[in-house]
């Protein structure tokens, strides 16, 4: 990568791993089993990279409208009469979300125009219901939007986080970051992925067959790339390709 490629993504390099502590899972809806950030763990994060908002960066909101969706039929006992539908609505919120640059020109600032919605009115099963937040949401769901496309909570959005052997380095790296003595955390964290590699390539040398042992391989070398050094991918190969060239001997007996 040239110098002017790692310049331009060097802010969604800083950013991109979010703390797992401000995430929370998703037990409802279409995005059932995936992770939402809470809002707040943005404003801090901007704040982090820009400074304080309202001074360095902040957000205008251009647009604030409630759309009509589609009727909600009340259901009423047998025998009572007929209750009108309800129509839903959802609340939508554009905001202007602009920062500035330490190295520009004081009257210069940055912009990115992103929208939010929540359903105001809606159907459940306990027939409409109202939700007297849903300004509140949507503005947290623009702000959220804005500050993504500058890669805070990047690695949730990306589906990071249902990956883990990810997952696990992350919170290896928080632990480090979290410790009293993290050269001691280094060090126990380092241990352990040794003592993952040894039993690893025992596991390559017991291997049964070829598919076996192509799945034990796989499953660990992307461990390897991430934490390991090339030494240690040296090693593993050559456990295998050692391991493949015995069972190709065996079968030929």
């Amino acid at each position: 990568m040239n110098d002017t490629k790692k310049s331009n993504i060097s802010l969604w390099e800083s950013v991109q791993k979010t703390e797992e502590s401000a995430t929370r899972p998703i037990l409802i809806g279409p995005m059932k089993g995936k992770v939402s950030i809470d809002g707040l763990y943005f404003i801090k994060k901007a704040t982090e990279i820009f400074g304080p908002i309202g001074k360095n960066w902040g957000y205008d909101v251009v647009e604030d409208y409630m759309e009509d969706t589609i009727p909600i039929y009340v259901h009423v006992p047998e025998g009572s009469e007929p209750v009108p539908p309800v129509m839903g609505k959802n609340h939508t919120a554009r905001i202007v979300l602009w920062w500035k640059d330490q190295e520009s020109p004081a009257d210069i600032r940055y912009e990115i125009t992103h929208y939010g919605h929540t359903p105001y009115i809606y159907n459940s099963k306990h027939g409409p219901i109202c939700d007297t937040e849903a300004r509140k949401k949507s503005l947290t769901d623009a702000q959220k939007k804005c500050l993504s496309h500058l890669g805070i909570g990047s690695d949730v959005y990306m589906g990071m986080f249902e990956d883990q052997e990810y997952m696990q380095e992350l919170r290896e790296e928080q632990e480090i970051e979290k410790a009293d003595d993290r050269a001691a955390k280094e060090i126990e964290i380092k241990q352990e992925y040794e003592k993952l590699l040894d039993n690893h390539i025992q596991l390559i040398e017991k291997a049964q067959n070829t598919n076996a042992l192509e799945k034990i391989f796989c499953s660990f070398a992307r461990t390897v790339k991430r934490k390991g050094s090339d030494k240690d991918m040296i090693r593993l190969v050559k456990a295998k390709d050692k391991r493949k060239y015995e069972l190709t001997e065996e079968l030929k007996k």
